[in-house]
């Protein structure tokens, strides 16, 4: 008879002969042990594996909204209002669904149409919806667009050759901003109000530099 840790038992690996300690009716009884999390399948994973984004138990259960309701989110962080996922504070009201909880519902009539067509209402993840960003409170290094969601301080106010738009709503480059605007350590301000990277200040190539000269 061959004796095994207690941690291996129902964790989806066969370790017995007859793989008797993945036997059903044993895991369905089975109390995981400490540092373990039971999935409905009734195998065993490490819990620090649930709610990863990652499936790691055979039905998925250890991604189910209900999962990641366990996990304790920490201060830096922020809890998604159905995935349930903490995300960092940083990535909240960043134009991006960092929840995975965005849905596009095809308009009525257009449902067969490919979705590249753009013939859908887009349902934003709770992280990016307009309420809530209205009223966010950006982290340091990040600064507010108007339309409430957040970027880095150095794209305010951008080289338009470096410009990847950063506020979707262009607030980030208005005029009366940039004119009283103090570039972000590791740039310049060219006359005309825009910053360059430092790098690229008199380095001999009008191309890369302030449009104004």
């Amino acid at each position: 008879m061959k004796c095994i840790d207690n941690d291996k038992v129902c964790d989806g690996v066969p370790n017995c002969r007859y793989e008797s300690d993945e036997n059903p009716e044993l895991c369905a009884e089975w109390n995981c042990t400490t540092g373990k999390w039971k999935c409905h399948s009734k195998r065993c994973i490490d819990a620090k594996l649930v709610c990863d984004r990652q499936v790691h138990c055979s039905d998925g259960s250890d991604e189910l909204p209900e999962a990641c309701a366990q996990i304790l989110c920490g201060k830096d962080q922020w809890r998604c209002a159905t995935s349930k996922r903490c995300i960092d504070l940083t990535k909240v009201c960043n134009y991006q669904d960092e929840c995975g909880e965005e849905k596009r519902i095809p308009w009525p009539g257009y449902e067969d149409y490919p979705e590249w067509l753009g013939y859908f209402t887009k349902i934003p993840s709770s992280d990016e919806e307009n309420e809530l960003c209205e009223s966010w409170q950006c982290p340091q290094g990040k600064w507010k667009c108007d339309d409430g969601r957040c970027i880095a301080t150095e794209s305010v106010c951008p080289y338009r050759r470096q410009d990847s738009g950063a506020c979707k709503d262009g607030s980030h480059k208005k005029p009366e901003l940039c004119e009283n605007w103090n570039c972000t350590a590791g740039f310049w301000k060219c006359k005309n109000n825009e910053c360059v990277i430092d790098q690229v200040v008199c380095n001999g190539h009008d191309l890369v530099t302030c449009f104004d000269g």
